[in-house]
């Protein structure tokens, strides 16, 4: 029929597309590469080299051998003890550099340390902690994301009163998988663990990292999400670019969007996204999700048997987890209880319900006693 055939039609235009879309950006990748590596890592980072050229992602131009001089100038920067660890840690170019957002790096302290943020209930007092000790519990946040994740939406919702002094876990997108290896290496002292849309694949073996990111982050050119997250994911040095001009200038992006939106405050959500650098959002993505994926299947083994209590919530209409990640970490963990709220996507899940998701995480703590 005249419709039929034109899906046909449609799928193929997007297909075609697609392709030369994709090879276009592979072209301008590995140009970038060689610009990058020779005109701006030496000149602007000093030996600080950026990570470059990883052989996981398949760029048709690197395969055929475009950039293998680009290779051995590195491998001759590292007999020399010029590699990534020579000079120490310093702001990459393709960084923000903000000076107010990187205070708390560059107080003179370490620099790989951990920025952990500590709250407690808005209705918490010390006399309610000598009546009713007050609840353990680890929230971590999703890709792209911070602490106000969680202290900006549920938190305001806890009443703080549950009895009982135990270890719980919750986690939303990319916090699934670390909120997994850390229960799955102490798996006695945790009484329950909360996943909110988990970004499970059941990928094991050497190629876990790319079909990782083939089913996260594939290469479709529509829907403009789902660009979005192929370009940031697949090209490490198109994504600098986009975090030299917004990244880096954040404060400047902010302010036309306050003016644009009439607003004298921005959501959080959009605060956070300007204010991740290239590394930090490039390490996450590729050494969580994608290198973290091969030992999801041993952790949900060692929780199983441990008997911890796990709790998956997944909307169904969600595009950047789709529900075949909940469907395929039933079936690893049969006894996971799986709550399926409907119209909610990858945000939505928590944003549309916030009082309710705070009420649910009480239930559960609740219960475990």
């Amino acid at each position: 029929s005249s419709p039929k055939w034109l899906t046909y039609c449609v799928q193929a235009l997007i297909s075609i597309l697609c392709c030369v879309v994709f090879l276009l950006l592979d072209f301008l990748d590995a140009v970038l590469c060689i610009i990058y590596r020779f005109l701006l890592d030496g000149r602007i980072e000093g030996d600080e080299a950026s990570p470059c050229c990883s052989c996981m992602r398949k760029n048709t131009f690197r395969e055929m051998g475009f950039l293998h001089f680009g290779r051995k100038r590195e491998d001759s920067k590292r007999k020399h003890g010029r590699g990534a660890g020579g000079a120490g840690s310093v702001n990459r170019w393709s960084d923000w550099g903000c000076e107010s957002c990187l205070s708390w790096v560059n107080d003179g302290s370490d620099y790989n340390k951990l920025h952990f943020v500590e709250k407690e209930p808005l209705l918490a007092t010390y006399e309610n902690f000598r009546e009713n000790p007050p609840e353990n519990v680890i929230f971590l946040h999703g890709f792209l994301s911070s602490s106000s994740f969680w202290t900006r939406t549920v938190f305001p919702y806890f009443s703080g009163k549950v009895n009982q002094n135990s270890f719980h876990l919750v986690a939303h997108s990319m916090g699934c998988l670390i909120a997994l290896t850390l229960a799955a290496k102490y798996p006695k002292c945790v009484k329950s663990i909360t996943l909110t849309a988990p970004p499970y694949t059941s990928c094991e073996g050497n190629d876990a990292c790319l079909n990782a990111l083939s089913m996260l982050a594939g290469k479709k050119f529509w829907s403009p999400l789902s660009f979005g997250y192929s370009y940031m994911s697949w090209y490490e040095h198109l994504g600098p670019t986009v975090c030299l001009v917004y990244c880096r200038n954040h404060r400047i992006w902010e302010s036309i969007l306050k003016f644009i939106a009439r607003k004298r405050h921005l959501h959080f959500l959009t605060i956070d996204l300007t204010r991740h650098t290239h590394h930090s959002a490039w390490s996450t993505m590729h050494n969580v999700i994608c290198g973290g994926e091969k030992f999801v299947d041993s952790y949900l083994m060692i929780l199983t048997k441990a008997g911890v209590r796990i709790n998956v919530i997944q909307g169904d209409k969600d595009k950047a987890v789709p529900m075949e990640c909940c469907s395929k970490l039933n079936l690893k963990a049969p006894n996971a209880e799986i709550s399926i709220i409907p119209n909610a996507n990858h945000g939505t899940v928590l944003f549309g319900r916030k009082k309710e998701f705070a009420c649910s995480l009480e239930h559960i703590w609740e219960s475990c006693c």
